[in-house]
């Protein structure tokens, strides 16, 4: 499965091919700020809603992505387009 990440701000939409991090409460992928939050607990919540999306897309089936679909309410933070095997997470807001 491809992952790409919309920034929080909107202004980027970068393939993840490498390392993800937070420090303090931001989330960085090669030095860009991805995201800013209330807290660097928020930011490890979020870290954590994108190793989940990882780790069931690896071949993304249509029941996998119905999962998907129940396991995050049908949230607007991400989409999945099975035919071309493609995941994108849109950074929240808060």
């Amino acid at each position: 499965m491809e992952l790409w990440i919309r920034s929080q701000d909107k202004n980027l939409l970068i393939p993840i091919n490498d390392i993800i991090s937070v420090f303090q409460e931001s989330v960085f992928y090669k030095g860009i700020i991805l995201g800013q939050y209330k807290s660097k607990e928020r930011a490890l919540e979020i870290i954590d809603h994108i190793q989940y999306l990882i780790e069931q897309t690896g071949e993304l089936t249509d029941d996998i992505v119905k999962h998907l679909r129940v396991k995050f309410d049908d949230n607007e933070w991400w989409s999945i387009n099975s035919t071309s095997n493609t995941a994108t997470y849109k950074m929240p807001e808060e």
